[in-house]
């Protein structure tokens, strides 16, 4: 039995990428800003971590959709 939030994602895949790729990128923000007790990372290499995992989630917007799919 097909929902209307999985019809939603069928007719707008490109929609649930960003979601997705938003939710990827809060966790690399969370990820970024907390530190444990002894570690001395300085604001420059958190920029940095941010920077990168930005990066990354802009690259996952430009891949191809099903890019592992052989072509017949």
């Amino acid at each position: 039995m097909i929902t209307s939030w999985q019809r939603y994602a069928e007719d707008h895949p490109r929609v649930v990428d960003v979601l997705v790729i938003m939710q990827l990128f809060a966790a690399v923000v969370l990820g970024n800003t907390f530190t444990s007790a002894g570690d001395s990372r300085t604001h420059g290499s958190l920029g940095v971590g941010l920077l990168l995992g930005g990066i990354a989630c802009v690259a996952l917007l430009w891949q191809p959709r099903r890019a592992r799919r052989a072509h017949p």
